[in-house]
């Protein structure tokens, strides 16, 4: 429940209580990606699926540098962090 969709590093399950980073590495995001698509398959629940179709929206928007991803994202507004590219 970021302002930008894009997802916190960690979250303690038990508290609910994230890390509040400002980033995310792009590996991360991809993997949290896929993680919660899969969760709304086997719970038959899309709202793990919906919460992360921001995620793909943002890539498309966000400018990359070079054609190219950096390799960390701001939680906060989406955009990339990272002067290196993946």
């Amino acid at each position: 429940n970021t302002p930008s969709g894009i997802p916190y590093n960690k979250i303690n399950p038990a508290t609910g209580v994230t890390d509040y980073s400002s980033t995310i590495s792009l590996a991360a995001l991809g993997s949290l990606h896929l993680e919660f698509v899969y969760l709304s398959e086997i719970t038959g629940d899309p709202i793990f699926a919906e919460k992360v179709t921001k995620i793909r929206g943002n890539m498309k928007r966000v400018k990359k540098p070079r054609g190219l991803y950096p390799t960390t994202v701001s939680t906060e507004t989406g955009d990339f962090k990272s002067s290196k590219d993946t």
